[in-house]
C-alpha cells in the first residue's frame, strides 16, 4: 500500500479536489498569504502558495475561504473563517497541509469583503 493511500484512510473525514481562493493570515491579522485549495474537508485542507517557505509545521494559522456561487449556490461568494495549524509542508506540491481546529461547517462567515487577488487559479 502506498503512503498516500495510508494518509487517506486515516482521516476522519474525506476531501474534495475544489480550488477555492484561501488567505492564511496570523492571528493578530497583520499579515496574510494567499493560496488555493488543491483539495479540502471538514478537518482540514492542502492549500498551493507561492510564499509556502515562509510557513512552519506548528504555525497556527486564521484560515479564510471564498467559496463562490457556482460551489455555494448562493448569489455571491461565501466567506467562511476559522483557524487551524500547519502540520506538513510539501515542496513538490509548493503548499502546506492545515489540520483545521474545528470542522469546516462550524467556519463563521465573515464579512470580508474584497477576495485577494491570485493567479494560482
Amino acid at each position: 500500500m502506498r503512503a498516500a493511500q495510508v494518509n487517506d484512510d486515516r482521516r476522519k473525514y474525506p476531501r474534495i479536489g475544489q480550488q477555492f481562493i484561501a488567505n492564511l493570515s496570523e492571528p493578530d491579522m497583520h499579515e496574510s498569504i494567499v493560496g488555493v485549495t488543491d483539495n479540502i474537508g471538514q478537518g482540514g485542507a492542502f492549500i498551493k502558495t507561492d510564499k509556502w517557505t515562509t510557513l512552519q509545521i506548528q504555525d497556527l494559522k486564521i484560515i479564510t475561504f471564498f467559496v463562490p456561487p457556482a460551489f455555494s449556490g448562493q448569489n455571491e461568494t461565501i466567506v467562511l473563517q476559522g483557524s487551524g495549524i500547519v502540520n506538513r509542508i510539501e515542496s513538490e506540491r509548493k503548499g502546506v497541509a492545515v489540520q483545521f481546529d474545528k470542522p469546516l461547517k462550524l467556519f463563521e462567515r465573515s464579512d470580508k469583503p474584497e477576495m485577494p487577488a491570485t493567479d494560482l487559479l
